[in-house]
C-alpha cells in the first residue's frame, strides 16, 4: 500500500510534497514521511536525485517544504505491506443531529487507538435550512467501534 491523495485531480508528487494527508495517516504517518528520494530540476538547471544520502539538505527542505526547492519530476515512496483493512464512509447531519453525532464523535476519538483518521465540519450550506455536520471517519478494522452510536 502507499499513501495516495483523497481527491482524484491532485497528481501523487504535488500531494506528496505539500505533506499528504491520506486514510493511511494513523497507520503510517505522512504521505512524505514516507519518501525515499526524489529527481529534483533546481533553479539553475541542473537534475539532481535527493535522498537521505545524497544531497541530504535538499531532500530535508523537500520534507519541508518541498515545492519550494525546485522541480520534482520522479519520487521513490516507501511501499507499506497490506496489513489491515480499512473502512471510510461520509455522514451528513442534520441541525438536530449535530450535538448528538458530536457527542458520539467525541467518544470515538477518546477511545482511539490513535490510528483512525478522519475529518468533520460543521458547515451551513446555502441550499439547506440550518448547519449541518459533514463527517468522514476512516479505521483499520482492528479498531473499536461502535458503528450504531455515530
Amino acid at each position: 500500500m502507499i499513501h495516495t491523495a483523497n481527491a482524484a485531480n491532485v497528481g501523487h508528487i504535488g500531494f506528496l510534497l505539500g505533506g499528504g494527508s491520506s486514510v493511511l495517516l494513523g497507520l503510517h504517518g505522512l504521505a512524505i514521511d514516507a519518501l525515499i528520494s526524489a529527481r529534483v530540476v533546481t533553479a539553475n538547471g541542473r537534475i539532481v536525485i535527493a535522498s537521505a544520502i545524497e544531497n541530504v539538505d535538499l531532500f530535508w527542505a523537500l520534507k519541508g517544504a518541498g515545492q519550494y526547492f525546485g522541480i520534482v519530476s520522479e519520487v521513490s515512496v516507501k511501499i507499506f505491506p497490506k496489513t489491515t483493512e480499512i473502512i471510510s464512509w461520509a455522514c451528513i447531519y442534520g441541525p438536530h443531529q449535530i450535538k448528538e453525532a458530536s457527542k458520539a464523535l467525541k467518544e470515538v476519538i477518546d477511545a482511539g487507538d490513535q490510528k483512525s483518521f478522519g475529518a468533520a465540519m460543521i458547515t451551513l450550506p446555502p441550499t439547506f435550512p440550518g448547519s449541518t455536520m459533514v463527517c468522514n471517519p476512516i479505521f483499520p478494522i482492528e479498531t473499536d467501534f461502535n458503528v450504531a452510536s455515530l
